[in-house]
């Protein structure tokens, strides 16, 4: 396995539309058409990428840096995505940590937020496993807060 982020790009923005999870898992992710077309309108701070492995698309993912309240500036993980096909290889893994070593380059970042519905047992088990604590629910009450926290001797 040989996990890449690219940009997503002329060439490639259909098919990231065009990947699939099973219906079971589409109650928790929005659509990769809607994002790309929100990183249309936010170029400044919306990151999309193109997740593969070797020359196969499998994913996507998208990340956005803000400064927070305090003055903190954080990262926000707010789209990720692996195609059914490709679940269950450790891809989704591979690319997570990808994202944070890309987010870490900025050496701008204190943490990362990641986001997500508290019935989709199998993404709180993966975000957990690379050091996201848990939070509890945003402000709404609809998704738990998950945070990785930047040390200085780990950028």
């Amino acid at each position: 396995m040989q996990v890449s982020l690219r940009p997503v790009t002329r060439e490639n923005y259909e098919a990231v539309c065009d990947l699939h999870i099973p219906d079971e898992q589409q109650q928790f992710l929005s659509l990769n058409v809607y994002s790309l077309l929100e990183s249309h309108y936010y170029p400044e701070t919306h990151r999309p990428r193109a997740i593969y492995d070797g020359e196969t698309l499998v994913g996507f993912i998208m990340w956005s840096v803000f400064t927070d309240d305090s003055g903190e500036t954080e990262a926000l993980i707010f789209r990720f995505m692996v195609a059914h096909e490709h679940q269950r290889k450790g891809i989704g893994r591979q690319s997570l940590l990808a994202t944070i070593e890309e987010i870490k380059s900025l050496r701008t970042v204190d943490s990362v937020v990641i986001c997500y519905s508290p019935g989709n047992v199998v993404s709180a088990k993966l975000y957990a496993s690379v050091g996201f604590v848990e939070k509890g629910m945003e402000d709404d009450g609809e998704d738990m807060l998950a945070v990785l926290e930047f040390t200085s001797d780990s950028q």
